[in-house]
């Protein structure tokens, strides 16, 4: 039986419930590096967070093995690939890290089981969008 992430999903809704957390990650992230506060410049921040939050669904459903998970990073993989957004690999380790950051002040139960459960994941969900790779089952 596949893994479903099912404690992931509880997490993020726990997450969820502070309004702030997408905002927060996006702090975290954007402040990061000055390369990634250059690409968000001109964003439009409320369809940016809904953008988010879709995609870490998303990422958590294709983690699962789910074919709507797979269907979104793929089109997660053309637009931010060469012929879109150009997104750099080393910029996926930002986000990442500023998301595990969020969970941690935001998830009252995020330890480094359930953190390492997160990185697992949306590892996963990563290498799908940078790469167009399927390394779930590896």
């Amino acid at each position: 039986m596949n893994d479903t992430y099912a404690d992931i999903h509880q997490s993020l809704n726990r997450c969820l419930q502070r309004q702030d957390f997408l905002r927060r990650f996006y702090t975290l992230f954007v402040n990061s590096h000055e390369d990634i506060a250059a690409r968000f410049r001109d964003t439009e921040w409320n369809q940016q967070i809904h953008l988010l939050r879709y995609g870490i669904s998303a990422s958590i459903l294709y983690a699962g093995g789910s074919d709507l998970g797979t269907h979104e990073l793929d089109r997660l993989h053309r637009s931010h690939g060469r012929r879109g957004y150009a997104i750099e690999a080393w910029m996926y380790d930002r986000w990442l890290e500023a998301l595990i950051e969020t969970l941690r002040e935001t998830d009252s139960q995020c330890d480094p089981h359930l953190e390492q459960r997160w990185r697992s994941a949306m590892g996963l969900a990563i290498d799908r969008i940078r790469d167009g790779r399927d390394t779930r089952g590896r």
